[in-house]
């Protein structure tokens, strides 16, 4: 089965609800639209920026797996840093053990967001 990775865009909130509900169910009452939005898209640390700061494996038009960085700030000394953690990283049960997970990691760091 051939297998898209890239990052998430507004419009793929129905498609990463379906996969949260059809993995995890009850177990993600805390992935809801709102939760969603306000930690990868509206946050004090992204702004309004244009996209979304999660990353997809899509297969059949169906998410199969997601990765998202939070952003954040810390302070070293006088220094400010900018930084990115991981959140949110969920695997279809169907696809496990076949490197979908790596292949996420991988997509978020060749876009420079770390």
């Amino acid at each position: 089965m051939l297998i898209e990775f890239r990052r998430a865009d507004r419009s793929d909130w129905t498609k990463i609800s379906a996969f949260v509900s059809r993995n995890y169910g009850g177990y993600a009452k805390f992935k809801h639209r709102e939760r969603f939005e306000w930690q990868l898209q509206t946050d004090p640390y992204s702004g309004s920026l244009p996209y979304v700061n999660s990353w997809l494996a899509i297969s059949d038009d169906k998410v199969v797996g997601q990765i998202a960085i939070q952003p954040g700030r810390m302070h070293l000394g006088q220094t400010q840093v900018d930084f990115h953690w991981i959140v949110d990283v969920m695997v279809d049960k169907d696809w496990r053990r076949q490197g979908v997970a790596q292949q996420l990691y991988k997509s978020i760091y060749e876009s420079g967001a770390t």
